[in-house]
């Protein structure tokens, strides 16, 4: 083990990640911006209402792109492709946004009810739903390598030394992804195209800049983990 002084800053971690992201994880990523795009106007060509066969086509992009996102990350980590990992991969990811999901609802339950403090109630869960999420990106991918379970609690032990990054971070991917407009707000055809095609070469930007977050954060919380 190297001394601490000559240890890659969090930063630097995530540039090297960058920079050695799989070709066939960007492969498969591109693949899934060309469906999305497909699946982006045929949404569009029905607005301002939705059609049953919307729902099911976001529904399986959205998988999909789970799927890859998984993919890429064995790849990242050089690690097997199991039914066992992907099921703790994602139990995992499903615990990170299940606070922010929490508080959506509420929020937006409150609202369709027109309950004013339980609106209050749901924007005051928004901000503390979020803290997992930025703190947390490597956790799934370290529990889905490990034999054991590995508690939230323990996980944030192991970010000591590098949680401000992962705060910016985080911060920076929340802008990034709301650079673009909705499709849904184009009047033309021609605009829905281009802001399609946008949004998903945005989304395949912050698929691979999220990923190289999530395991430069794992390697060094299972590298303090192992120190200890």
């Amino acid at each position: 083990m190297l001394p601490e002084r000559h240890q890659p800053t969090f930063i630097q971690a995530v540039i090297a990640e960058l920079g050695n992201f799989p070709q066939s994880g960007l492969f498969y990523i591109g693949g899934w911006a060309l469906v999305s795009v497909s699946v982006d106007l045929f949404s569009w060509s029905h607005r301002p209402g939705y059609q049953i066969s919307d729902y099911i086509l976001a529904g399986s992009t959205l998988i999909g792109g789970a799927a890859i996102t998984f993919f890429s990350a064995t790849r990242m980590v050089e690690t097997p492709m199991t039914w066992r990992r992907a099921l703790k991969f994602f139990g995992t990811g499903a615990a990170l946004f299940a606070p922010l999901l929490l508080a959506s609802s509420v929020t937006l339950l409150a609202l369709k009810l027109k309950v004013q403090w339980g609106v209050f109630a749901g924007l005051f869960l928004l901000i503390p739903s979020l803290l997992p999420l930025a703190f947390l990106p490597g956790w799934p991918i370290w529990q889905a390598t490990s034999e054991r379970l590995i508690g939230p609690i323990e996980a944030f032990r192991a970010t000591k030394g590098f949680r401000w990054p992962l705060i910016g971070a985080a911060c920076f991917g929340s802008g990034f992804n709301q650079a673009i407009p909705r499709t849904s707000s184009a009047n033309d055809l021609l605009t829905a195209c281009i802001l399609s095609v946008s949004s998903s070469l945005l989304a395949c930007m912050s698929t691979v800049l999220g990923l190289s977050i999530a395991v430069a954060a794992y390697r060094k919380m299972s590298a303090a983990h192992a120190q200890a």
